[in-house]
């Protein structure tokens, strides 16, 4: 290949990759200020009350109050704008960050058919999503 043409496709992927990580940490900030601003003009929101941050600092492996785990109390948090909902959806965007990077950089890999780096991104890439998902329990 060129390697004209070869250095133009890098910068494109590096562009795409940049443009990505930008506008997600930019998306999550929002968010987040979203939900603290949220917090302030309600201050009795879930996971903000005394009680619950006291159990929250005292409290060795239990569940964060505040904070949804399973899909019914997301819809819930998020249709009510709950401040501790709004705030943990800005969390998992920002975590979510390095995970939707790896994925990019492996479909970028795979249409400059770059067999190597996708089976190294992809690798990376499960090894993320193991270890977001069976890591609760380590």
């Amino acid at each position: 290949m060129n390697p004209e043409i070869e250095k133009a496709n890098l910068r494109r992927a590096e562009l795409w990759i940049s443009f990505v990580l930008r506008w997600g940490l930019w998306l999550s900030a929002a968010v987040l200020a979203v939900g603290m601003l949220t917090s302030w003009l309600k201050p009795n929101s879930r996971g903000f009350s005394p009680q619950e941050l006291q159990v929250l600092t005292a409290a060795q492996g239990a569940q964060a109050p505040g904070v949804p785990y399973h899909f019914d109390e997301w819809v819930a948090g998020l249709t009510s704008f709950d401040a501790g909902t709004v705030i943990a959806l800005g969390v998992v965007l920002l975590i979510a960050l390095p995970v939707v990077r790896v994925a990019l950089a492996a479909g970028i890999f795979f249409l400059e058919r770059d067999r190597v780096y996708v089976g190294l991104s992809l690798l990376v890439l499960t090894v993320l999503l193991f270890s977001m998902f069976l890591g609760k329990g380590l």
